[in-house]
């Protein structure tokens, strides 16, 4: 069992800049949007990803890039350096990427200016914020540069931020989920306007994943592999996990669970960990491995009750065909008890063990779980739907000021 690599932090005080490929980009990529009637103009799609969305949506942020792409969108990124989103998507020739130092005081206002100065000798069409760390630099940008706006929610935390987002600017809500679009629609963060107060007028744009080619769980005699990737730290609920495995170890059952991720709680958990005399149940792994192949390999995937926002492990873990054990709530969707994943009610250590427990005791019911997760995320979860939908949403708010002229 391998794990994934912990992000490398990068930060200097001198932004980094990914140049585009040679490719031959359309005469018209450089003409100014405000004199632009036309819908066959490329858009050109300057996106802010904040660090959270940038750890939790890595893989889907790909796939959105290169679907987004397929549509012939003119894109630049911009990301803080220690999300090493730059060394994700740099490698998308067409993808100019601008990675810049932590924008805080004092330096703020000068670092701004140099994400302001790699957009402004061709002004995007539109400034496109995933997350809501970047609304209020991404609305800066938008009032300085006179363009649009689009925002994307894809936690309960992006709704909290939602008032730096500039009403006069904002033409696009594309939202992660059902319950974050009705959330986004019920937010009283929209005090000059009841354009987004209709779940009908946010843009509903489920990620996309890769999805498996066949069902691994329970396929072999080995002893079940139980994966968590949640932080090691105090509001994750992995402690919540730990004591469950002391349960399902004094039931007699056997298996090996491996806590995939890294974080502040790390040494208290391992005191746990030994205090239980769990050592052999319990690995701490610190995973260097991709996730996706980690999850082809496992029979369980846990989300901890403290992981709340929507996340590309768990699209993964079902796409893999690997059956989740999560709790109720949450900004997420997919996760329908019994039917794609196990789903506890209560948020208790027993409930917990009693999830984890109906799996492995009945192969044939995880299998079926795995399977309908699986055909889930094939309906409803694929990454070419995902940048469709996006673009449409992306190009409605331009081609309405390109055709109607409309100023800001």
């Amino acid at each position: 069992m391998t794990s994934i690599p912990a992000t490398v932090d990068t930060t200097t005080e001198k932004d980094t800049c990914y140049p585009m490929s040679d490719t031959p980009t359309n005469a018209n990529d450089d003409a100014s949007p405000e004199v632009s009637t036309t819908e066959s103009q490329p858009l050109d799609v300057a996106i802010c990803i904040d660090n959270d969305a940038s750890e939790r949506l890595r893989p889907v942020l790909r796939h959105l890039c290169v679907g987004l792409i397929d549509h012939s969108i003119k894109l630049r990124v911009i990301s803080e350096e220690s999300t090493g989103i730059a060394e994700t998507l740099g490698s998308l020739g067409p993808v100019q990427v601008h990675a810049h130092p932590p924008l805080q005081w004092p330096l703020r206002r000068s670092r701004t200016r140099r994400i302001q100065e790699f957009l402004i000798s061709t002004p995007p069409d539109i400034i496109y914020a995933i997350g809501g760390g970047v609304f209020e630099l991404a609305s800066d940008l938008a009032e300085q540069l006179e363009v649009d706006l689009a925002a994307q929610f894809t936690s309960y935390k992006d709704i909290e931020s939602l008032h730096l987002l500039h009403n006069e600017r904002l033409g696009c809500v594309i939202a992660a989920s059902d319950r974050l679009a009705e959330a986004v629609g019920q937010s009283d963060a929209f005090p000059n306007s009841d354009m987004f107060r209709s779940t009908d007028s946010i843009a509903l744009v489920r990620p996309g994943v890769l999805r498996g080619e066949r069902l691994t769980c329970f396929q072999e005699d080995n002893l079940p592999a139980i994966v968590c990737n949640a932080r090691l730290e105090t509001n994750r609920g992995v402690a919540m996990l730990i004591e469950a495995t002391a349960i399902l170890r004094d039931r007699s059952h056997a298996f090996l669970l491996f806590l995939l991720n890294e974080g502040p709680e790390e040494a208290h958990l391992r005191k746990i960990v030994r205090e239980r005399d769990l050592a052999s149940y319990v690995s701490f792994s610190h995973a260097t491995a991709k996730i996706a192949d980690i999850l082809r390999g496992s029979d369980v995937f846990v989300i901890a009750p403290g992981e709340e926002d929507i996340s590309a492990r768990p699209l993964q873990a079902m796409a893999s065909g690997t059956p989740i054990v999560a709790f109720d709530g949450g900004a997420a969707d997919f996760l329908h008890n019994d039917e794609t994943a196990v789903v506890c009610s209560d948020r208790t250590p027993t409930a917990l063990a009693k999830a984890i427990e109906s799996l492995l005791l009945d192969h044939a019911f995880a299998q079926r779980i795995a399977t309908n997760a699986i055909d889930y995320v094939k309906k409803r979860h694929q990454m070419t739907t995902m940048a469709d939908l996006t673009y449409d949403a992306l190009k409605r708010v331009v081609i309405r000021r390109r055709t109607f002229r409309m100023p800001h």
